[in-house]
């Protein structure tokens, strides 16, 4: 993960990455197998987190745009947006804030994060 967070390109690659549901290597290699995730108020752990990428997957592709990234140590924070046009020519736009911790081995082992969906 510490090549992920290294610039917001390389985030935005990650996040466009994870999108088109990537193979369980990948996301092992990046995840923690004991991580602990929220994502507005819902607690997932690593079957979890597969199942919803999964389903992001199923979702039309998404411009993602980092607007910020923050390192500390372990830690690390991140805003994003992203915006897709949807089947029925409305523009879905998320702003995604999160933040977490990495164990000794450079995975996610604890992510937060905070989403905001809009349709116009």
């Amino acid at each position: 993960m510490d090549a992920v967070l290294a610039s917001k390109s390389s985030l935005a690659a990650f996040i466009t990455k994870l999108h088109s549901f990537p193979d369980d290597d990948y996301l092992t290699s990046l995840y923690a197998p004991n991580i602990k995730a929220t994502v507005n108020d819902e607690t997932y752990d690593m079957d979890a987190i597969k199942a919803l990428i999964q389903t992001l997957s199923t979702h039309p592709k998404m411009t993602i745009d980092v607007l910020d990234l923050l390192r500390e140590g372990r830690n690390f924070a991140w805003r994003h947006v992203g915006e897709s046009s949807l089947p029925d020519g409305k523009t879905k736009k998320v702003q995604v804030f999160a933040f977490g911790e990495l164990d000794a081995d450079g995975r996610v082992v604890r992510q937060e994060e905070s989403v905001v969906i809009s349709t116009a």
